[in-house]
């Protein structure tokens, strides 16, 4: 505990902290703020990505500018002269405190189709037509390319819809659902929404540039899951669970009513291991298959069958 700060030699007179502030207090309001985490997270991702701290984005709702907390961005490709050169970009938000975030599983078994979110493609999606048929489906580039049904999607971690913060209220502890929703799920969707523009294939593009876009919510505080809702008494702890919020589309003109907001968050202890092990083999399989499937992502292509498919069976469209 700091009970007098410290001062350098070269500091004025009057640069003093004022008299009646509690140094200890004060320097422990600092410790448990998020600013120390984010440099933190920031440290870890450096010499291999491009950092950003207080990345700057534009608020879609209210169009004021706002900040997250890290934006780091990778490029993929190793050959330059490539049509496409994919890249990796992480979005992410830090948190830190001495009371517990708890997590509550899915009760239902959906496929987060959405996921994950890939920019930078000529007109936002890939044309998949039927072989000997005219049937064809506009598909988001995480279908396109497979990606929805890669092991860090579907053997990931427990996918949560509900999530909230515990806080001590004298003895009573309250659970703060809103205080998670607008902290950490808006900041980061918004802040998506921004690099998805900010990414997009210029009309005409004889170079793309598709990036792979992560949302990550690094917490410095206890992570525990409730696996089940009839055993809400018995929570786990764990460092990286998957969150999904479902969220109305504001874009009238779009076809899909929702959309889905997609969150991995993770313990700042267990970091390291979630990039190495976990994303960076995805965004590796990522790399190969946009590049392979480059005039794909160009031109379109076609399968066999349109209800089932990977991206393997994806061939260039034969001329008619």
């Amino acid at each position: 505990m700091v009970e007098e700060m410290r001062t350098s030699p070269e500091n004025p007179k009057n640069n003093q902290i004022p008299a009646g502030v509690d140094v200890a207090e004060l320097t422990a309001s600092i410790e448990l703020s998020g600013y120390p985490l984010q440099g933190i997270v920031a440290s870890k991702l450096v010499g291999s990505f491009g950092v950003t701290e207080e990345w700057g984005f534009v608020d879609r709702d209210t169009q004021e500018h706002r900040n997250l907390d890290v934006f780091a961005y990778h490029p993929l490709a190793d050959d330059k002269s490539l049509s496409v050169q994919p890249s990796l970009a992480l979005l992410i938000e830090c948190k830190r405190s001495r009371f517990p975030y708890i997590f509550f599983q899915r009760a239902t078994d959906q496929p987060i189709r959405h996921f994950p979110t890939i920019a930078g493609l000529p007109y936002g999606r890939v044309q998949i037509y039927e072989q000997n048929g005219n049937k064809m489906r506009e598909e988001i580039g995480a279908v396109a390319l497979s990606l929805n049904k890669h092991p860090f999607v579907n053997a990931g971690p427990a996918v949560c819809s509900a999530f909230c913060r515990a806080n001590l209220n004298g003895k009573k502890v309250e659970l703060s659902g809103s205080e998670t929703y607008n902290s950490i799920v808006l900041p980061l969707s918004k802040a998506l929404d921004h690099a998805y523009q900010l990414y997009k294939a210029q009309e005409k593009a004889t170079t793309i540039f598709p990036v792979l876009m992560i949302c990550v919510n690094v917490l410095d505080a206890p992570m525990m899951l409730v696996e089940d809702p009839q055993k809400a008494s018995d929570p786990i702890l764990t460092p990286w669970v998957r969150v999904v919020r479902q969220e109305a589309n504001a874009d009238n003109k779009s076809w899909e009513k929702y959309k889905f907001n997609v969150i991995d968050t993770v313990h700042v202890d267990y970091f390291d291991d979630f990039i190495n092990h976990h994303l960076l083999p995805l965004a590796i399989d990522f790399k190969q298959r946009s590049i392979q499937l480059a005039d794909i992502l160009f031109n379109g292509g076609e399968v066999p069958n349109l209800d089932t498919w990977n991206w393997e069976q994806i061939q260039t469209r034969s001329k008619k």
